[in-house]
């Protein structure tokens, strides 16, 4: 534990000082809101802080008997030789994403249809108003 916690503490404390002030510049927002915000957001950063670095690890030693009678068989089966199988059907499946691409693209230039802020066609139920 005490090597985990060595190894971990570096990216566990870049990840939470980046959060604090980050959270630290709501304070310094004009509105209230921000600014207690800020605050509350800040102080949950060094409880879960506090708490993953001292009672995570204190936690773990102590209840790691029943952690590892708790230890259930693996849910996702073990695929073999599942590699070979795939690389069978590259080139097929790269011949169909070319044939799907093709008319898609082609399909996708007869589209009258936009997107967005601008003015309805005439033809359509929305460009009527």
């Amino acid at each position: 534990m005490r090597l985990a916690m060595k190894r971990s503490f570096p990216a566990i404390a870049a990840s939470a000082s980046t959060t604090f002030f980050g959270f630290m510049a709501l304070t310094f927002m004009n509105f209230e809101i921000g600014s207690d915000l800020g605050v509350n957001l800040v102080k949950g950063i060094v409880l879960s802080f506090i708490s993953v670095m001292v009672f995570l690890p204190a936690l773990t030693i102590t209840f790691y008997k029943w952690i590892d009678k708790t230890e259930h068989k693996p849910i996702v089966p073990i695929f073999k030789n599942i590699g070979r199988r795939v690389l069978k059907f590259r080139i097929p499946s790269i011949i169909l994403v070319f044939i799907i691409v093709v008319p898609a693209f082609l399909a996708q230039n007869n589209t009258d249809f936009i997107y967005g802020t601008g003015e309805q066609p005439d033809n359509m139920r929305v460009g009527e108003r």
